[in-house]
Formats: structure tokens, C-alpha cells, sequence
């Protein structure tokens, strides 16, 4: 097949770039959340460190540097997520205890839905 090659319209171009501008600032201010949130992670984290009880407040805050704001809806450990595992750290969980929570949660969802 001979395709007929063609130049893109500068009109394209010009829409292409202002779509990438709006894209690229909304990824900007994702990341500008996620370093707020972290920044309070540390503070839990060091309350955790000298002693303290964390709040449920304060475990909600963990969780909501995750994707979805909660540990349950966190990819597996075969990938890697700053997110996830910042959380898991506030919480006090390793990989292998998260790992096998995550399919003991899947066997119990499995069971109550009648599929085992």
C-alpha cells in the first residue's frame, strides 16, 4: 500500500502542543500533591518512631499517597510503587506480610462470591 504522505497542519501542531501543555501541568500538580503528602508522612512516620499511636486519621493520610488512597486497591509486589510501599512503611508492613495479605484477601473475595 502506497499511503500518500502529507504535512500535519501547523493548525494540528499547534493543537497537539497545547493538549501536551495541559497534560504536563496536570501531571505537575499530581506529583506537587504527592510531595505534600509525603511531607506529612514524615511527620507520622517520626511520631510512629518515638513511640507514638498513630490515629485512624493518621493511617488514612498513609494510605492516601497510594493511587486510590487505600493499601487494598495497591498493585502487587512484583511491581514497584514508591506509593504503595511509603505506605506500607507507615504502617509498619513488609512486602512478603502485604504479599500474602493481598491473596488471603483475594481467597476470602473468591469464597464469599461462590467461586471457591
Amino acid at each position: 500500500m502506497n499511503k500518500k504522505l502529507e504535512r500535519i497542519p501547523l493548525e494540528d501542531t499547534e493543537s497537539f502542543l497545547k493538549e501536551t501543555v495541559q497534560d504536563e501541568e496536570a501531571n505537575l500538580n499530581y506529583y506537587k500533591k504527592k510531595l505534600e503528602i509525603l511531607s506529612r508522612i514524615k511527620e507520622i512516620v517520626a511520631k510512629k518512631n518515638n513511640g507514638g499511636k498513630l490515629t485512624e486519621k493518621e493511617i488514612r493520610e498513609a494510605m492516601a499517597i497510594t493511587c486510590y488512597g487505600n493499601i487494598a486497591y495497591c498493585c502487587g509486589v512484583s511491581k514497584q510503587c514508591p506509593f504503595r510501599d511509603a505506605a506500607l512503611t507507615v504502617l509498619g508492613i513488609d512486602l512478603n506480610t502485604y504479599r500474602r495479605m493481598k491473596e488471603e484477601m483475594m481467597q476470602e473475595i473468591l469464597k464469599k462470591i461462590g467461586i471457591i
